[in-house]
């Protein structure tokens, strides 16, 4: 199956992302990589808005399955860093791996989280909370980000296989069983999935029961009790 990575990055990284697909062939991985430049995304005084650049990434690729979500740290504007950007957009990209790099890697500590003292320990600690509850995968360094990237393409998430596996055969209707979706394109439930609601947690876990159930009546005389 192909792979499919998102970097968000304010330089041109065309040339580093043939090179990156080139070495994924080479490895045997078949991808497909895409660039978002927030460059574009200003407020009437020019500067970035943080709301128009996630607001333009949701609209472009909330409906499209992505393995992996690479963003750089250092946007080149003081209020926002790739960080902020990670935070929202994991919030329509449950399942995506995300990572953040950048080329300063020694600074964005201080930059981050600022002076490290008992006046901003609560705000330090609510940091360090959001980046746990935000499900970053990791921080690394600029160097050396693609080899990483290569790294973690064999280790998609089982919500992520099955929601590649529902985009592939997207126009497909469901019309047997689950019946809290009956009538939906797999499309329309690979984006239940891939936002964690309710209806696509169940359908993940009577996935799950059904296969196992299958399984178990193909390799036991006893029947699977529903």
């Amino acid at each position: 199956m192909e792979r499919f990575c998102l970097f968000i990055d304010d330089e041109d990284i065309s040339d580093e992302l043939e090179a990156f697909k080139d070495k994924a062939k080479r490895s045997g991985y078949k991808i497909s990589c895409e660039a978002y430049n927030p460059n574009s995304d200003t407020d009437e005084n020019l500067d970035l808005d943080l709301e128009k650049i996630v607001d333009n990434i949701k609209q472009e690729y909330k409906s499209r399955k992505i393995d992996i979500i690479a963003c750089d740290y250092n946007f080149g504007d003081k209020e926002i860093n790739g960080c902020e950007v990670a935070f929202l957009v994991r919030q329509f990209k449950k399942n995506s791996q995300i990572l953040i790099y950048s080329g300063n890697i020694d600074t964005v500590l201080g930059d981050y989280f600022g002076k490290i003292d008992s006046k901003n320990k609560k705000q330090v600690f609510h940091k360090i909370k959001k980046l746990i509850t935000s499900k970053i995968d990791d921080f690394i360094d600029r160097s050396d980000y693609l080899n990483h990237i290569l790294g973690m393409l064999g280790k998609t998430s089982l919500e992520l296989e099955i929601e590649n596996q529902l985009i592939k055969y997207k126009d497909i209707h469901l019309t047997h069983g689950f019946e809290n979706l009956a009538g939906k394109t797999f499309e329309e439930i690979a984006a239940h999935v891939s936002e964690q609601s309710p209806p696509g947690q169940r359908f993940i876990k009577e996935l799950i029961d059904r296969g196992l159930c299958h399984m178990i009546n193909l390799n036991s005389d006893e029947h699977c009790l529903r």
